[in-house]
């Protein structure tokens, strides 16, 4: 079948247009995701051979000569970007019987091509979460993962779940193990309105704890091709979002991770988060621990002698071990004058669990709930880019955050390791380890 290909019956001899596997393969893409733009199709198109954005518009163009399926101009007027370049793209019914006529479709699904476009303000909604999913459909794709991208109003709208729990995300792509529940933000929902949907997806947790079910917040920015113009920076929605769920009961379940970024991190993020375990495994964070360790020792601008503690001489009775830290060392100054227990926490990049996780820590810091003493704690990442790009939603007084590729890097260039602390919920400044 890849290599068949398929006319659309026009003219005497019944042969007309010809569509590829692939093609007929996007024709079903945009049948199940009902409302793309063209160069979502483009991009989803260039999976398997490359395409002009000018020879996608003459293709489409084709297609619709043929009632394949339907252009639509987008809306202009007061307010909206101007001169967007993208037409909106649906399925027409008669794509829908070419699908079926080759088997690329069941009858009985999507019986009506209808798809209304409606006010603007749902086109941004609706098209963002299709960037993102389309995005990771494409990546999945070209890493050979297998995955479904279903409409959750056709889909998860109808499952025994929603019997009990009123819950339809924007979008779901569902693999073996892991369903990953898009829920695109526009600033528009309430907090509370943010927190009783998170809330309902710990009952999902509950009622499916087989799977791994991730709950990704996109916050939409400029990044995508949108009618409204949006503002390039959306860390304190996301501060904001991430502060919402502090200690929230149910979200450190072994099988639930939340995360919240904006729309411009959202695709490396929700990449990363499909392809690696989650919530991330011990021996993981012990590993990414003693790389952060041997950095930080073999920089010789590090002035500070460091020693690994026993854990259990510090964790006390009723903090759970997925609270742990990663790590408890002293470090002291190399004239012994001053040494501080310094408790080490891997960060996951966006991760609400991840940030609830260093809430807590801080508390038992600020406490003295530690049966010894921790002075501090570092809280690194394993990357610096995803260090620059987290907001914390929080103010920690007595947290330093880096990465422990910064670090490699600067011990090789001969610098101190560089630290930050948090200036506000979603700003950081410069400081250092002796400060």
């Amino acid at each position: 079948m890849k290599d068949k290909t398929f006319f659309v019956k026009t003219g005497i001899n019944g042969r007309g247009v010809g569509f590829s596997h692939h093609e007929m393969e996007l024709l079903k893409v945009l049948a199940n995701q009902k409302l793309l733009t063209g160069d979502l199709m483009r991009r989803y198109y260039e999976t398997a051979v490359p395409i002009s954005k000018d020879g996608m518009r003459k293709r489409l163009a084709k297609w619709e000569s043929k009632k394949i399926i339907n252009l639509h101009d987008m809306t202009e007027g007061k307010n909206y970007r101007f001169g967007n370049p993208y037409k909106r793209v649906t399925i027409a019914n008669r794509g829908l019987n070419f699908l079926r006529e080759h088997g690329y479709l069941d009858d009985d699904e999507y019986e009506d091509a209808e798809t209304s476009l409606i006010n603007i303000d749902f086109q941004d909604h609706y098209f963002c979460t299709q960037n993102l999913a389309i995005e990771l459909m494409v990546r999945l794709k070209n890493r050979g993962v297998d995955f479904e991208s279903i409409n959750p109003i056709k889909e998860f709208g109808k499952n025994r779940i929603n019997e009990k729990i009123e819950l339809i995300p924007d979008w779901l792509l569902k693999s073996k193990d892991k369903n990953f529940y898009i829920e695109t933000d526009t600033a528009t929902e309430t907090q509370s309105i943010i927190k009783s949907k998170v809330e309902r997806y710990i009952k999902v947790a509950e009622l499916e704890p087989e799977c791994t079910h991730i709950v990704f917040f996109s916050v939409i920015d400029d990044s995508a091709d949108t009618l409204h113009i949006y503002s390039e920076h959306r860390e304190k929605r996301v501060a904001n979002i991430k502060q919402t769920l502090l200690n929230m009961p149910g979200i450190h379940m072994k099988n639930l991770h939340v995360i919240v970024t904006q729309q411009s991190r959202s695709y490396d993020v929700a990449e990363r988060s499909l392809i690696s375990p989650l919530p991330l495994t011990n021996d993981f964070r012990q590993y990414e621990m003693q790389v952060a360790i041997l950095a930080l020792e073999q920089n010789e601008s590090f002035n500070y002698e460091i020693k690994e503690l026993e854990m259990d001489d510090f964790v006390f009775k009723g903090l759970e071990e997925e609270f742990y830290p990663d790590g408890i060392f002293e470090i002291a100054n190399i004239a012994g004058t001053k040494r501080d227990n310094v408790a080490f926490v891997h960060m996951n990049e966006a991760s609400a669990n991840s940030m609830d996780r260093l809430n807590i820590l801080s508390k038992c810091v600020r406490d003295s709930r530690f049966t010894k003493r921790v002075d501090r704690i570092i809280a690194f990442y394993s990357g610096s880019e995803e260090l620059k790009r987290d907001v914390f939603g929080c103010v920690f007084d007595n947290v330093l955050i880096s990465s422990q590729q910064d670090w490699a890097e600067e011990g090789r260039g001969g610098r101190e390791p560089s630290f930050y602390k948090t200036k506000s919920n979603y700003r950081l400044e410069v400081t250092s380890f002796g400060e």
